[in-house]
């Protein structure tokens, strides 16, 4: 029982740092945030992060590899649904509709880790990648294949499909990042998530009529 209770105080210790971690490079980013600010903000020695993580780096990317595992297993149902779509608009729409809701609910459920992969994204820094291959590699993959199709078929103008799936992605973070931003006419644009469904489908349309033949 002892023994139990030792191992549960592990998990927690371990838990709390990468809470705590979460939130201060969330708000501060990595350089910025100092391990003993990470170790008081948890409740813990500060030995532990060395113990459990190796250090700040190790910490960090541990954060980034739980979130792309997160990611990754609900990438499955995604990439078994992209195989049953035809190269039709109206798919399309609602298959572009549903990603952008689906990118909505994922960043309202880690708004935090988010915010770091955005900021390691924009500044061009090595930690997100390994994050954003196991994320989104074959979700993108399979996606290009089926806007080529729909190309080849008429359906759409040929285009880099790589590029609108970035579209996509960008126009879930940067709204976020809008709204937070505290810019005074960001209040005006919609509210997420209580407004997702128009967003997704208003984006949808717009992303589409921008490619279609």
């Amino acid at each position: 029982m002892a023994r139990l209770k030792e191992q549960q105080s592990e998990l927690d210790a371990a838990a709390r740092l990468k809470r705590a971690a979460t939130e201060l490079f969330s708000q501060k980013g990595y350089d910025a945030t100092s391990t003993r600010e990470i170790a008081e903000r948890a409740g813990v020695n500060l030995s532990l992060i060395r113990y459990y993580f190796k250090g700040k780096e190790g910490l960090y990317r541990r954060l980034l590899s739980d979130y792309a595992e997160i990611s990754a297993a609900g990438a499955g149902p995604l990439l078994a649904h992209l195989e049953t779509i035809e190269p039709t608009l109206e798919q399309l729409h609602a298959l572009f509709k549903g990603l952008l809701l689906a990118l909505i609910e994922q960043r309202m459920a880690f708004p935090e880790l988010s915010r770091i992969l955005q900021r390691e994204w924009i500044a061009g820094l090595p930690h997100a990648q390994h994050s954003y291959d196991e994320t989104f590699s074959r979700v993108a993959d399979r996606l290009a294949m089926l806007l080529e199709q729909a190309a080849s078929a008429g359906v759409l103008r040929p285009v880099n499909a790589y590029s609108v799936i970035l579209m996509l992605l960008n126009c879930v973070e940067m709204h976020f990042a809008a709204k937070e931003s505290g810019i005074s006419w960001t209040k005006k644009i919609m509210q997420l998530p209580e407004q997702s469904e128009l967003f997704a489908e208003e984006t949808a349309t717009m992303l589409l009529a921008g490619i279609k033949r």
